[in-house]
Order: structure tokens, then C-alpha cells, then sequence
């Protein structure tokens, strides 16, 4: 029996994951088309920006080692930059430095004023255009904000910090934790301080509807704002007007009937209602997929560097493909991309997988430019290593076996884990013989010194040349040799 083409290519294109894939013209587009067009510009970039750096340094052609780490380096790069816009915490930050407010965004946080001059102040501004009044209270409340958002953006700096470590000692209610699996009801809306919770009180009975409605915006999450969870201290609660609670009761029960009805993808099945451990740092809950066209770009990146490193290296680089490091490696990282993409979880590997790559990072620049292989870089890499592909990934693992519903992410984290052990196993070997060669360079070249040394001695008592003098030790030295093998 003949098998078409179609037969005989389709399981092929389904294991590769390129059954969806889009790569006629038409469909080169970031927005509609994110993961496929990532993926052919950064299958025709590579190969040009490897050539180029391979025409600006032709050093690499004697170091086909350091070639075989020119794209690796910007591959780790991309990952590790891209891993901290992966942290919604630190997505924040950035989002606010370059004053980017994207439609649809993980950690936006807009807070009451603190005083009653400040509600005072803005009601007196009220217009009616609704953006420019909450621009005006999330300024008034800068301090409320900012502070709490900068506090864990930068405890998003340090990668290392295990699953069961607190952002602080203080009540875990009161962080800011940022996420699109749910919203608070509107019913447990809390105030930070008493101050706030009267002002608001004495405006919202003054006040009229439309203006009570948007005072409502800033305190309680409404639909504007539902996927902007904000946790305040428990001890202090809002008694609201009679007519407000009736209005927020109705509210609740709306916003119950709607999340009954909505069907749950896998990210909102992580941690159905509000988030269980919203202080903890490493709590994959904090880190959901919202949707964004960032991963895909993430990870559309690395998974053609991966081709195209395996290509080139068959051509340029050969003797340096090792068959367990770097094809096993690639292959199941394709592999890897392919399936979290299938579960709509490329989110997640961003989280899990792009903060690693550091290492990376350290490890080809020491390979390119063996000769600025210094102390300093070799510490900066065995941190990294340690610190990211052991230490993070075990938390990790931790993370995905016990509390992520989908355990084939567990197994792929175990696969690396080892992966990662393997790798640590060589350095430590590899490390072990470059200091036995480090020593034993050292003794031959004492020896030589020595010698050297002893010549100029003999040449200066016997009035010879250093090149006759060199000749009688050398002499001597192998009648000694003599009489000890006779001897024995």
C-alpha cells in the first residue's frame, strides 16, 4: 500500500507541533500571529547575525568552539532580559518607567486618597471623563501604590528565594499580589486606614450618585478593574452607607452567577477563587497567563534557536555537538515549547524556563574569548548555574508537583532538574583537571626557572656560555640518571 504524501508527512507535522502553523505572508503579523512570525524572522535573523559576529571577530574560525556559542549567547541574553518583564511584579515597574499602559495588564493597582482634603480635592475635579478622574486618585494615592509595588518588585530581583519564604513578617493580606484567575468580591472590599474609610464615608453620604459611583471605582474592584486583585489589612474594614451595601450585595451575587458560567481554561483551573497563598513568592499562582503575546514571543525565539544551532552546527561546528548536551538537549527542549504550547502554558515556561539562561550567559563569553576567561567570570557563571538551574528549579519543582493540576509539567522540570545535575557532575570534573593542569604547569615551569638559573651559575664559574653550560648540566644530569637505574 502507497502512503501520499499527506499520510506519511501529517503525524510527522503533528509531533513537531507545526500542524497550526501560518507562514504564508499574509499572516506576518505580531498581534494576530505572534508565535509563527517570531519564529520565521528568527529563523532568517540568527543565521545573519551568526555570520556577522563570525566576520567581525575571524578569530572564531581557529575557535570553533567559541563559534559554536556566538548564537547561544544572544539566545541566553533575550531569555534572561525577558525573564524579569515574566514577573508581573516587575512587568509593573517597567510598565510604569516607560509610562506604557497596556489594555490588558496583570498588576494595576488604583487606590483611594489617604485624607479627606484629598477626596475633598477630588470631587471639586470631577469632569466627566472618567479616565482623567482615576488618573487624579491613583496620583493622590502615588504613596499607597508605589511604595508596596517597588517593595516586591524588588524582592522579584532576588530568583533564589524558596516557595515557603514571606515578602515580610507582617499579616500576608496585606500584599499586593497580581493576577487574572479572579477579583475580589466587592462585599470584602477592605481600607487601609481608618482616616480613609471616614473620608470616604462623609463623601460618598454628601455626594452624588455619579460621584459616589466613581469613589466606589477606587475602593472596590469593579468590573473595570475585577482581574486587579488589592489586599489590604484585615483589621480594618469599611462600613459602607445602607443603600452602598444593598448595591454591592447584588454585585456579588452577579459577579458569582458569571464566574459559574464562564468556562475554565487550564490557567484559570490553577487556583479556582481568590489565590490561596498570596505572600508567598514563589506561588505559581502569582504568575498566571494573562493572555499576553509576550511569551509567545519568548518562546517562539528559543524554539528557532534551537534549529538553528542544530543546522549550523552540523555544518560549521560538528566535532562540538555532543550527543547528550547539546542534541538531547535541544531536541527536548523543542519538544518542551511544543507541549506547554498545546496546554496554553507558554507563560509558565517563561517563568520557570527564561530566568536559567543566565548562566548561559557567562558561560559562552568565557568560550568566545577564551583569554578574558577570568576569575571573576567564572564566579559570576557557577553563581548563576547554582543559583538558577539548581537552586530555582527545585523550588520550582516543589512549586509544580505539589500545586499545579497538570503533572506532566512536574516531569518535564524533573527531566531538567537531572539535566541540569548532569551538567554541574562535568563542571566539577572539568574544574578538577584544569587545576591538575593549572598545578602541573606550574611545577614544570618552577623547574624550568630552576634550571635555568643553575645554567647562568655554571656558565659564570667555568667562564662558558649559557649554551655549553646548558650542555654539561644536561650532561651530568643524564650520567645521574645512569647510576640510579644501575643501582636499582
Amino acid at each position: 500500500m502507497v502512503l501520499s504524501a499527506q499520510h506519511f508527512l501529517s503525524p510527522v507535522i503533528d509531533f513537531l507541533g507545526f500542524h497550526d502553523a501560518r507562514f504564508a505572508p499574509g499572516d506576518w503579523d505580531f498581534e494576530r500571529n505572534p508565535f509563527w512570525t517570531t519564529f520565521l524572522f528568527t529563523i532568517v535573523t540568527y543565521p545573519c547575525l551568526f555570520y556577522l559576529i563570525w566576520f567581525l571577530n575571524p578569530s572564531l574560525s581557529k575557535n570553533r568552539l567559541g563559534l559554536s556559542w556566538v548564537l547561544s549567547f544572544f539566545s541566553a541574553t533575550i531569555l534572561t532580559l525577558s525573564a524579569f518583564y515574566e514577573m508581573p511584579n516587575m512587568r509593573t515597574i517597567f510598565n510604569s518607567m516607560v509610562d506604557y499602559r497596556p489594555a490588558s495588564t496583570t498588576a494595576s493597582i488604583i487606590m483611594a486618597p489617604t485624607t479627606a482634603s484629598g477626596v475633598a480635592a477630588l470631587i471639586s475635579s470631577l469632569n466627566v471623563s472618567t479616565a482623567a478622574a482615576t488618573t487624579t486618585a491613583a496620583a493622590l494615592a502615588c504613596r499607597d501604590v508605589c511604595l508596596p509595588i517597588l517593595k516586591a518588585g524588588s524582592w522579584a530581583l532576588v530568583t533564589t528565594l524558596p516557595s515557603f519564604l514571606k515578602l515580610d513578617s507582617g499579616s500576608p493580606a496585606k500584599y499586593y499580589c497580581f493576577s487574572d484567575l479572579d477579583y475580589c468580591p466587592p462585599a470584602q472590599s477592605k481600607m487601609t486606614t481608618r482616616n480613609t474609610a471616614s473620608a470616604i464615608t462623609i463623601a460618598a453620604e454628601t455626594a452624588t450618585d455619579a460621584d459616589a459611583q466613581l469613589l466606589s471605582f477606587g475602593l472596590t474592584n469593579s468590573p473595570d478593574s475585577r482581574q486587579h486583585p488589592c489586599h489590604t489589612d484585615e483589621s480594618q474594614y469599611h462600613q459602607y452607607h445602607q443603600r452602598h451595601q444593598e448595591q454591592q450585595h447584588a454585585d456579588q451575587l452577579a459577579w458569582s452567577f458569571t464566574k459559574q458560567s464562564e468556562p475554565m481554561s487550564l490557567r484559570h483551573r490553577l487556583y479556582q477563587g481568590q489565590m490561596k497563598r498570596p505572600h508567598l513568592f514563589l506561588s505559581l499562582e502569582n504568575y498566571p497567563n494573562d493572555g499576553r503575546i509576550g511569551p509567545h514571543i519568548i518562546a517562539a525565539n528559543f524554539q528557532a534557536f534551537l534549529v538553528v544551532d542544530l543546522v549550523l552546527g552540523l555544518i560549521h561546528y560538528r566535532k562540538y555537538l555532543e550527543p547528550f548536551s547539546t542534541v538531547v538537549h535541544h531536541l527536548f527542549y523543542f519538544y518542551m515549547v511544543k507541549h506547554m504550547r498545546a496546554g496554553d502554558m507558554l507563560s509558565l515556561f517563561c517563568v520557570c524556563g527564561a530566568p536559567v539562561e543566565a548562566s548561559s550567559i557567562f558561560l559562552a563569553y568565557r568560550r568566545i574569548y577564551p583569554h578574558r576567561r577570568t576569575p571573576t567570570v567564572e564566579w559570576l557563571y557557577l553563581f548563576c548555574f547554582v543559583s538558577s538551574r539548581l537552586i530555582y528549579v527545585t523550588f520550582l519543582w516543589h512549586e509544580l508537583y505539589f500545586n499545579y493540576p497538570d503533572k506532566s509539567v512536574a516531569v518535564l522540570c524533573t527531566i531538567t532538574l537531572a539535566l541540569h545535575v548532569y551538567w554541574f557532575a562535568i563542571y566539577i570534573l572539568a574544574q578538577r583537571k584544569f587545576k591538575s593542569k593549572q598545578k602541573r604547569l606550574a611545577r614544570e615551569a618552577a623547574v624550568a626557572a630552576k634550571r635555568k638559573d643553575h645554567v647562568q651559575d655554571v656558565a659564570i664559574t667555568n667562564r662558558l656560555s649559557p649554551a655549553l653550560a646548558a650542555v654539561a648540566i644536561g650532561g651530568e644530569e643524564e650520567e645521574e640518571d645512569t647510576t640510579q637505574r644501575v643501582s636499582k
